[in-house]
């Protein structure tokens, strides 16, 4: 509270809020003033470079809580970092600004493995000076801190100066394919960044994620920056298998906004040589891009399973025996009402245990599950997922691969001596959407079809058809694939004016198995759940139409053996129903003895 070296004499303003830094009480010490500055304020340990601690003073005191600063715009947040950008300072004028990142630190893991090593800020605050030493463009380190109490890592935080001008070389890419006559422009720049990276391998740096959005591109036409430094290695020498997983993974990245030809001037502009001794430009690109098929299975896989843990998008807020995964923009409090054991009365389906029924969260329409477990089925439920918790994650899954499924908004397990016993899934409720059987049955079942209404079935059918198709070329293999299981909507209606086409939302997935192969059997007898409908409700004409949809040019799925084959599955599925509907009759008559 005390400044005896006069330190920040006359810079505290009590009409700018950004330098109105002494309400909070806190002390702040100097640990030395020369160039290798260290600075203790709000119980965060500061290492400044050069003159920073002059520039950054009012920024430092408000840290790590700067969304109330003047201008702070937050550019990126998830649990264990926020980064802002914060306009030009106080004492210089002419600045773009700074990057501020505010990590913590909450896990045990976390607090446990940077008692030995270096957390995220300082790893960074380090490659940053070592990239300035060996002249590799990057932004400037001015700041890095940690906040420690007890010895125990809780926070850091980093600051950097703002690249102004620059835009990650994704959206570049993506601008230049937009524009006509851009080609030449777009391999230039894919020829630079080509050059960089092999610039910076060469120096033994191996950026472990090395993606578009962590390469940005000045409005100079010669100036690329690499950023996001925390992952990187520092190595003597680079083998060839790290050049080469650096270069598949900047490609992955790009492919979707250049066509193949630019990436083949991407890997010229490094050198095919140095990924593979004595290989052609064509086989070096054949390697590459199966390593970028890799690489995507590999994230896909990732994704699919952010559901389980605390992220961007969502969060695992937890009880004495229970655990409650939900969408960060929904708050556990508002779905406490819906955690009940009592039958809705307006139940849509029961059964002996569980029901399915409408709900209300905020203002919106979902639809919840409710399922208990027997001992047995808990004890099941260690080795394999139950069905609520697959439904879940294959929810999720089908919308990072870009399949129309219904949200998944939220998963409760209610766990006694570490067996799961009871289960709520809440997911989105699509109130325009039919089932695809009620559908048909309402439309068409016993009704005269005009044109209209034809053509309206004829995209149904191809519409299903493309579904099956995405969702096997995705290799997911559900069991289930029954017409209930298949929701069908409409963007427009006859007569409205708009595009009168259906979507087709895969729904039910308590039996979508993620990670089991999908082979030729289980097409077959997907194509077959689907097509065991009543003639009444489609015609061999439909069934047809579906296939082509499937088969997308393919000849194999329209070879007449494939169909003989498809045709005797359809039959097969169709005594499989009926004799599990008498058997169902039986029962329920009382006479399943005899």
């Amino acid at each position: 509270r005390d400044d005896p070296q006069g330190l920040w004499q006359g810079r505290a303003d009590p009409t700018d809020p950004l330098q109105n830094v002494w309400a909070c009480g806190e002390v702040c010490s100097m640990a030395s003033a020369d160039a290798g500055t260290e600075i203790l304020i709000n119980g965060y340990r500061w290492r400044l470079s050069g003159a920073a601690a002059d520039e950054l003073h009012p920024l430092l005191e408000q840290f790590p809580v700067l969304e109330n600063l003047a201008g702070a715009r937050v550019l990126k947040s998830n649990h264990f970092r926020t980064v802002f950008h914060l306009p030009g300072g106080t004492t210089r004028e002419a600045t773009a600004g700074w990057i501020a990142k505010v990590y913590r630190y909450t896990s045990a893991w976390d607090r446990f493995r940077y008692r030995f090593i270096r957390h995220r800020a300082l790893q960074e605050w380090a490659a940053l000076q070592r990239f300035a030493s060996l002249g590799l463009p990057s932004a400037e380190p001015l700041a890095a801190a940690e906040l420690r109490r007890g010895g125990v890592l809780e926070g850091g935080g980093l600051i950097v100066r703002f690249l102004g001008g620059t835009e990650p070389l994704a959206n570049r890419l993506s601008s230049l394919g937009a524009s006509l006559g851009a080609t030449a422009e777009a391999r230039e720049l894919l020829t630079r960044t080509g050059k960089l990276v092999r610039r910076m391998h060469d120096h033994g740096v191996w950026h472990r994620d090395l993606h578009a959005g962590n390469i940005l591109v000045g409005q100079d036409p010669g100036s690329l920056f690499i950023i996001d430094l925390h992952t990187c290695v520092f190595l003597g020498k680079l083998a060839r298998w790290q050049r080469r997983a650096g270069v598949a993974k900047l490609i992955h990245s790009v492919r979707s906004a250049v066509s193949p030809e630019d990436v083949r001037v991407l890997v010229e502009a490094y050198g095919p040589e140095v990924l593979m001794s004595g290989a052609t430009l064509d086989l070096v690109e054949r390697r590459l891009l199966r390593k970028v098929r890799q690489l995507q299975t590999k994230r896909l896989g990732s994704r699919s399973k952010r559901c389980f843990l605390p992220s961007t998008q969502f969060q695992v807020t937890r009880s004495p025996g229970v655990r409650v995964y939900h969408l960060r923009n929904c708050r556990a409090l508002e779905l406490a009402h819906l955690w009940t054991r009592e039958v809705p009365a307006a139940a849509l389906k029961t059964s002996p245990r569980g029901w399915v029924a409408p709900a209300r969260v905020g203002g919106r329409s979902v639809c919840l599950k409710y399922r208990s477990y027997s001992i047995l089925e808990g004890i099941q439920a260690l080795f394999e997922s139950h069905r609520l918790r697959r439904a879940y994650a294959g929810g999720h899954a089908l919308s990072v691969r870009g399949i129309p499924t219904p949200q998944v908004i939220a998963l409760r397990e209610w766990i006694r001596f570490g067996l799961v016993r009871e289960a709520h899934l809440v997911t989105e409720l699509l109130e325009d959407a039919s089932p695809l059987d009620e559908f048909l049955f309402k439309e068409y079942w016993g009704k005269p079809c005009s044109s209209d209404a034809a053509r309206r079935k004829h995209a149904v059918a191809r519409a299903v058809g493309d579904l099956v198709r995405t969702v096997h070329d995705a290799e997911l293999y559900p069991h289930d694939f029954a017409p209930q299981n298949l929701l069908v909507s409409w963007r427009g209606f006859p007569g409205s004016g708009k595009d009168d086409s259906p979507e087709v939302f895969l729904a039910d997935l308590d039996h979508l198995y993620l990670w089991q192969r999908l082979s030729g059997r289980g097409r077959m007898k997907n194509l077959a759940e689907i097509a065991n409908l009543p003639e009444g409700h489609v015609s061999t004409g439909d069934r047809i139409r579906g296939l082509r949809a499937y088969a997308r040019g393919d000849a194999a799925f329209l070879d007449p053996v494939w169909v003989r084959l498809l045709r005797e599955s359809v039959l097969e599925e169709h005594f499989q129903v009926l004799d599990k509907m008498g058997h169902g009759e039986l029962r329920r008559a009382g006479v399943e003895g005899a």
